[in-house]
């Protein structure tokens, strides 16, 4: 289901990059558990937005998600 759901918005948002599916939700529930749960969401669009700031590119959207899981932690 969640697969089938990512495809179709990635389709309806014409984005054809690949994403880690398991990674933006790690960083989620990381976010969930060591900040506050109602900042999950917020801290994946960051992730999305500063990935988009540098052109799509996957590896940026790793190193944001890996900046903000280690934030949370921290």
């Amino acid at each position: 289901m969640t697969e089938d759901w990512t495809s179709r918005a990635k389709t309806s948002l014409g984005i054809d990059e690949a994403i880690d599916e398991d990674d933006v939700l790690d960083l989620a529930r990381v976010v969930a558990h060591g900040v506050e749960r109602k900042m999950a969401p917020v801290s994946t669009f960051l992730a999305g937005l500063a990935a988009g700031r540098a052109g799509g590119d996957p590896a940026a959207m790793r190193a944001a998600i890996e900046k903000l899981r280690n934030l949370a932690q921290s």
